[in-house]
């Protein structure tokens, strides 16, 4: 026992002295060579590596990248900016072997997707269409909104930008902007409203329950859209013409002769309706001539109404919604059409093609002279449209033609008639 006891002591005691001389082995110190010029002899490799990151570190402190972004600039500058680099494997090759080494340095923007991703977005706005609203009023009847288009930044050209910049000489980076008009631009909206046509009609103002009932019809109508395709009807729009629904009795045609009736005026109302929507190019589907020849519009151009029997109709065959707009003065009318325009432009044209002398008068007793009804010349007229482009004829196109019956006289004689 005592024999192995020694033999452990003496294992133990050579273990101890071993290690105590790889403590004081000297560490390894380069003989030669440099690295991005450093002088390397008699450095130890974390020395080396302690000098050169020092020296790259003062390096990009002194660097600035400048990135211009719709008219605000950022600056970016170390820490913001940091490197990879091969050092390490570059002082393990000169432990090995002398020469002279480059390290191979790559500098980057710190949390970069980031960064450059919060520039985008402090520009980038979504596209507004342009807004429109019909306001029925016949001077100024429709309002815009402006639009505006969207703008963004390239994210993947500033991210290309902004590594070559880093890669070579921290030139500023000027981000591209991009530019995306809006889907509906106030110049769409104004082409499907442009003024196709108006037409204006005089009446006396002396005549209240006349103008009245113009006035109610073209309150009725005023406002009024025309979807494409759709069939627009007076009397469906303006309703029955009773007291009920606000109409006056007022002098109407019936039969050959003004007599009183609830709505009169009316008629005016729809012939000036009538001539807007034919100078707009409307597709006319009904329409009916006086029995007598009025005098606020040329022959073969007015247009009878009645509740019941006879309504003014057309279509709207434009491809986009038509806008009607009506208005009353003390003494007018005025309608006007609103929509996508054609180029092509209306002109109306009233031919007489025969006068009819009216029936001798008629002569009545009274206590006094006077003319109880003025005598009128009946007529046979036509109605033409003329369709114009860029200021030409294209094309003439008889509308109608009607008959309007002589009006007989009635006069008053004070003497005794002898029969």
């Amino acid at each position: 026992m005592k024999r192995w006891g020694k033999i452990s002591v003496l294992f133990a005691l050579c273990a101890a002295l071993w290690l105590a001389g790889s403590a004081f082995v000297a560490p390894f110190r380069y003989r030669g060579g440099t690295v991005d010029g450093l002088e390397l002899k008699g450095l130890t490799p974390a020395a080396a590596e302690r000098v050169l990151r020092e020296r790259y570190v003062r390096e990009l402190q002194g660097k600035k990248l400048f990135v211009e972004a719709a008219g605000d600039e950022y600056e970016f500058t170390y820490p913001e900016i940091g490197y990879s680099s091969d050092l390490a494997e570059v002082l393990k090759a000169a432990r090995d072997k002398k020469g002279d080494y480059i390290v191979s340095r790559r500098f980057f923007l710190l949390r970069e997707e980031e960064t450059l991703g919060g520039i985008c977005e402090n520009y980038a706005r979504r596209a507004v269409s342009a807004r429109v609203r019909f306001t029925g009023d016949y001077d100024k009847p429709f309002e815009y909104t402006e639009g505006s288009g969207a703008h963004f930044i390239d994210f993947e050209q500033l991210q290309k930008d902004v590594r070559r910049s880093l890669e070579t000489n921290f030139s500023a980076v000027v981000a591209k902007t991009v530019y995306a008009p809006e889907a509906c631009r106030r110049a769409d909206l104004e082409k499907e409203r442009a003024k196709l046509s108006s037409f204006t009609t005089c009446f006396s103002p002396d005549k209240t329950a006349r103008v009245h009932n113009i006035a109610l019809a073209a309150e009725k109508i005023n406002g009024c859209i025309l979807a494409d395709g759709e069939e627009f009807s007076f009397n469906g729009r303006v309703g029955a013409r009773t007291e009920s629904n606000g109409f006056l009795s007022a002098p109407i045609i019936l039969e050959g002769d003004f007599v009183e009736g609830v709505g009169g005026g009316v008629c005016q109302a729809s012939t000036t309706v009538y001539n807007a929507a034919l100078l707009a190019g409307m597709e006319i589907t009904e329409q009916h001539p006086h029995s007598l020849r009025v005098g606020y519009v040329e022959p073969s151009f007015d247009a009878m109404v009645s509740g019941k029997t006879c309504d003014l109709k057309f279509r709207n065959t434009s491809g986009k919604d038509i806008y009607i707009v009506c208005k009353t003065t003390g003494n007018s009318i005025s309608v006007g059409f609103y929509g996508l325009d054609n180029g092509v432009k209306y002109v109306r044209k009233s031919v007489v093609k025969e006068e009819i002398l009216p029936p001798e008068q008629e002569v009545v007793a009274g206590d006094e002279d006077k003319v109880l009804r003025a005598e009128k010349k009946g007529l046979v007229s036509e109605g033409y449209l003329i369709a114009y482009r860029d200021g030409k004829p294209v094309s003439t196109r008889k509308i109608r033609r009607d008959k309007y019956t002589a009006v007989r006289g009635k006069v008053q004689k004070s003497e005794k008639i002898v029969a």
